[in-house]
């Protein structure tokens, strides 16, 4: 039944944008090409950006006071269906097995409708896509948070890639502030991994370290529908980003 810039890049989850940072999901929240994106403003893709002048949707109804329990089943195959207002849809594959937490949030939230009607309220071309707040702000959340759950295999290898949006490890609590926000690289964006080189964690808690999970990408030519995503800067946009009509969850 229905209820409720790493630091602002991708959650700032939209991210650590609460990455991806990756600006991301606010507290709930690379070398980039083309457009420049340095290294503090890839951390801040997670972070909480500066609302815009005027709002850009109604904030979101729906909140819950703690993260869901586990309801997806890893023995089978989940898939999201993004349907966005005039371009189309393309097509997520999860990866509920090596990211049970991230798309265990993602399928609850979505199956709840939360996304429904929600923007992509920041938007760096070559960069990332981030979205998931339906305040249209990069403020909003679900009303809570869960910890990061990285993997080795999941990395931001390239474009067409769904991470947590985030703003860090909270200093007060020692957890992370992943909740609602994400976004999709546009490119290779390996410096908003949770772990290193390595293989070991990064030390998250640390002011412009950028940790975001990454729990699925875009399959075929779908990337051509994630492309034509408008390019949005919160702090100055007067109108709503690309609006996410509705995310489907299918599970095989």
């Amino acid at each position: 039944m229905k209820g409720s810039n790493v630091k602002s890049f991708f959650i700032g989850l939209v991210i650590i944008g609460m990455a991806l940072a990756l600006a991301c999901g606010g507290s709930n929240s690379s070398s980039d090409d083309s457009t420049s994106t340095t290294d503090e403003e890839a951390a801040s893709v997670a972070s909480q950006p500066t609302p815009p002048p005027v709002p850009t949707a109604t904030p979101a109804p729906l909140q819950w006071e703690v993260e869901p329990p586990l309801r997806i089943d890893v023995a089978k195959d989940y898939k999201a269906i993004f349907t966005l207002k005039n371009l189309g849809s393309f097509t997520v594959d999860l990866y509920e097995k090596r990211a049970t937490k991230a798309v265990n949030n993602f399928v609850f939230l979505a199956r709840e409708g939360y996304y429904d009607g929600s923007t992509f309220h920041r938007v760096i071309k070559g960069f990332m896509a981030q979205g998931g707040d339906p305040t249209g702000t990069g403020m909003g959340g679900p009303g809570y948070t869960f910890h990061n759950e990285f993997h080795p295999e999941l990395r931001h290898y390239g474009p067409g890639y769904l991470a947590q949006a985030n703003a860090g490890i909270n200093p007060a609590t020692g957890k992370g502030t992943n909740g609602g926000q994400f976004y999709i690289t546009y490119s290779e964006q390996l410096r908003l991994d949770g772990l290193d080189e390595n293989g070991d964690t990064k030390p998250c808690e640390q002011p412009g370290v950028s940790c975001h999970m990454v729990f699925g990408k875009i399959e075929g030519d779908g990337m051509d529908i994630a492309n034509a995503i408008a390019e949005r800067d919160p702090s100055a946009a007067r109108s709503k980003g690309t609006e996410i009509t509705s995310i489907e969850i299918t599970e095989q």
